[in-house]
């Protein structure tokens, strides 16, 4: 495997196109940059700030040696600071986070279905062959193990709706589509093998009006508006679902953990992407 780095087009047309403004700034390589959030899950409006995720490479000196290897970067323009915070001019106002390839390969390994979502998303920035090389092994990845990941998940999620309301604050419409969210796509993947994150998507085959009704306030510009409504009504509706993922479980078809040579594929890939683009970054200096 060799995987090539020329870039196809960084931006989509329909994504703004200042996006690529914080690509340009990453100080290392980049193999993918995707657009993740309430973009991905289908309930952003147009005060949603943009949350881009993707894999940089560090250079063989930075990855080799015994020095803390930066293997996660932050670039964002928010007032609060994590880990590597540069200021970005452009706007929107936006987040990239990026972990080294080595890292991130370790993620889609584990039972999570965060870092399959970001390599996966169909919402491209910029995009790499070495990009589509990871998502052909991403989905051979695929296991059950993901489905108990998003009921945890939208478990966990319920459970600070519930702390919130017990110190008596309003019900978020945001916070409310993201545990539908999480546990509509366990579902999803459960019954069909297939990856999806867009709750609008996932609602046209759920069919459930409250979600409709949500998403409506939510995408007409309701960012930080609360629901007068109690977080119990939603509650037997969030039980049956948990219940009807608990059982996709049980009687989905996909494996239980991953092909034995996954692993030593994704070794692969980033062996030889890493040595490919500190080649070609080599020969731009």
């Amino acid at each position: 495997m060799s995987p090539s780095a020329s870039p196809q087009p960084p931006v989509p047309p329909t994504l703004p196109t200042q996006l690529g403004q914080a690509v340009r700034v990453h100080p290392f390589p980049l193999v993918f940059v995707t657009l993740g959030g309430p973009h991905l899950y289908g309930f952003a409006s147009v005060n949603t700030r943009f949350e881009l995720r993707g894999v940089h490479v560090l250079t063989l000196r930075e990855a080799l040696g015994l020095e803390q290897a930066r293997d996660t970067l932050e670039f964002s323009h928010l007032p609060q600071p994590t880990r590597l915070v540069v200021p970005l001019s452009a706007a929107p106002e936006l987040n990239l986070l990026t972990h080294d390839l080595r890292k991130f390969a370790a993620l889609l390994l584990g039972p999570g279905g965060y870092a399959l979502e970001q390599v996966l998303s169909p919402l491209v920035v910029y995009t790499t062959p070495a990009h589509s090389a990871l998502r052909d092994l991403a989905r051979q990845g695929v296991t059950r193990t993901h489905g108990q990941h998003y009921l945890s998940a939208s478990v966990n999620q319920w459970r600070r709706l519930e702390l919130e309301a017990a110190a008596q604050k309003p019900l978020r419409i945001g916070a409310l589509l993201a545990m539908f969210r999480t546990v509509l796509s366990g579902i999803h993947l459960m019954q069909t093998g297939e990856l999806e994150t867009n709750l609008v998507t996932l609602n046209a085959a759920a069919h459930l009006p409250y979600i409709t009704d949500l998403l409506s306030m939510k995408t007409d510009g309701l960012e930080e508006e609360s629901l007068s409504r109690s977080l119990d009504l939603f509650r037997p509706e969030h039980q049956r679902l948990l219940a009807q993922l608990a059982e996709d479980l049980q009687s989905t078809t996909l494996p239980s953990e991953a092909p034995p040579h996954l692993r030593a594929a994704l070794s692969e890939w980033v062996v030889d992407t890493r040595l490919m683009l500190n080649k070609e970054q080599r020969k731009r200096l």
